[in-house]
């Protein structure tokens, strides 16, 4: 499914309004084709991928409300923290996991340790 920046509308924080893609190409297929193309999109959007990072496989916005002011973080469940720590608007200095051969493979023995030393307390 290709879908176009006016396909896809942010109505909040967290939620995300898809249209199904309209023809540009061509006549109007009426309903039929209406029913179809959003048959196909509720198929395919479950198995979207953000941003490209396929590797995780569930992702979860989680607010912190006890600190000042109030922040959000992105836990992502799943492999590959150097594809994470290279997207855009994700602060890599900021970005832990506690997958420890991951850590060591990525940034080294010492993060490795300090991952440990995370995990245990």
């Amino acid at each position: 499914v290709k879908l176009h920046p006016e396909d896809v509308e942010c109505v909040g924080p967290d939620k995300l309004r898809v249209r199904p893609p309209s023809r540009r190409d061509g006549p109007s297929g009426g309903s039929k084709t209406l029913f179809f193309s959003l048959q196909l999109l509720k198929k395919v959007l479950p198995n979207a991928a953000i941003k490209g990072v396929r590797s995780a496989r569930r992702s979860v916005i989680n607010k912190d409300d006890k600190k000042s002011p109030t922040r959000y973080e992105i836990l992502v469940e799943g492999y590959g923290l150097q594809e994470v720590m290279a997207v855009p608007g994700i602060r890599s200095s900021k970005t832990t996991s506690n997958h420890v051969i991951e850590v060591e493979k990525v940034l080294g023995i010492e993060a490795a340790r300090r991952t440990i030393m995370q995990e245990i307390q």
